[in-house]
C-alpha cells in the first residue's frame, strides 16, 4: 500500500512518500500552493502517477490538543480532497514536526535559513508518515 503524507501549509504542501509495503517513509518534495483548484488539480495527477492508496494530512494542534487558526485551515482542506479521490484520506496529529524537521537539518550541518525553509516541509510530511506508519504496523 502507497501512502502519500502531506503537511499542509498556506504557501506550500510538504509531501513524503510510502514503499508499496508502507513500511519507510521519504521525503517527495514541497509543492508550491497556487490557487485551490490547481492545487486540487497537481494533486490529483500526482496521486494518479505515484498509485497513491492513502493520503495522510498532518493535523496541527497544540500540544494540549486545542485548535488553531491553521488547525481549521488544515480541517478545510481535508474536507476538499477527502472524497476526492476515492482513497481514504487520514488526518494524523502532526506535534513538533516542523520543530524536530529543523533539528534534523541542522544535525545535517544545514545552516542556510533559505535552504531550512525550503526542506523544513517535506522533512516533517517524512516525520508524520514515519509516526503514522509506525503506529499502524505496530497494530498488525
Amino acid at each position: 500500500m502507497k501512502i502519500l503524507a502531506l503537511d499542509v501549509g498556506t504557501k506550500t504542501i510538504g509531501m513524503a512518500i510510502s514503499d508499496n509495503l508502507g513500511v519507510l517513509a521519504t521525503p517527495a518534495g514541497c509543492y508550491k500552493r497556487q490557487t485551490l483548484k490547481k492545487d486540487l488539480e497537481f494533486f490529483d495527477e500526482y496521486i494518479k502517477k505515484n498509485n497513491i492508496d492513502r493520503v495522510v494530512v498532518g493535523f496541527p494542534v497544540y500540544l494540549d490538543g486545542k485548535e488553531s487558526k491553521m488547525t481549521k485551515f488544515v480541517r478545510k482542506f481535508y474536507y476538499k480532497i477527502k472524497d476526492r479521490w476515492g482513497i481514504e484520506v487520514e488526518l494524523w496529529d502532526e506535534r513538533l514536526t516542523t520543530e524536530e524537521a529543523i533539528e534534523i537539518l541542522k544535525e545535517k550541518n544545514i545552516k542556510d535559513y533559505k535552504e531550512i525553509k525550503q526542506k523544513k516541509d517535506e522533512i516533517s510530511a517524512a516525520l508524520i508518515l514515519r509516526s503514522y506508519l509506525e503506529a499502524k504496523n505496530n497494530n498488525f
